[in-house]
């Protein structure tokens, strides 16, 4: 178990500060923490651009963003279900939008 290096008190890995002196511990567990919320956050933005897109019929440029999000996180079915959809709709409608 990693210990602070102020006051050497024991913490648990997932730790931001020490539970005796409040210094903190974990600077690495916090920029990890920061870096997936925006991830998450840039991931959200571009599915919901996507739907933007899907809605306008702009059925190309909503496929390019969902699957840049498909290659970011593979096997995401619901996603997987809505570029089908896309490409379908796509042929459908002749073509290029």
């Amino acid at each position: 178990m990693p210990t602070c290096a102020h006051c050497g008190m024991e913490y648990e890995n997932e730790s931001r500060y020490c539970s005796r002196c409040g210094r903190q511990v974990s600077v690495r567990g916090a920029m990890e923490d920061l870096a997936t919320e925006k991830a998450l956050d840039i991931t959200d933005v571009r599915y919901k651009l996507g739907m933007v897109f899907f809605k306008q019929r702009l059925y190309k440029r909503a496929i390019e963003v969902w699957q840049k999000i498909l290659d970011e996180h593979p096997g995401d079915g619901d996603l997987e279900r809505l570029i089908q959809d896309a490409r379908d709709r796509q042929k459908t409608s002749g073509g290029s939008p």
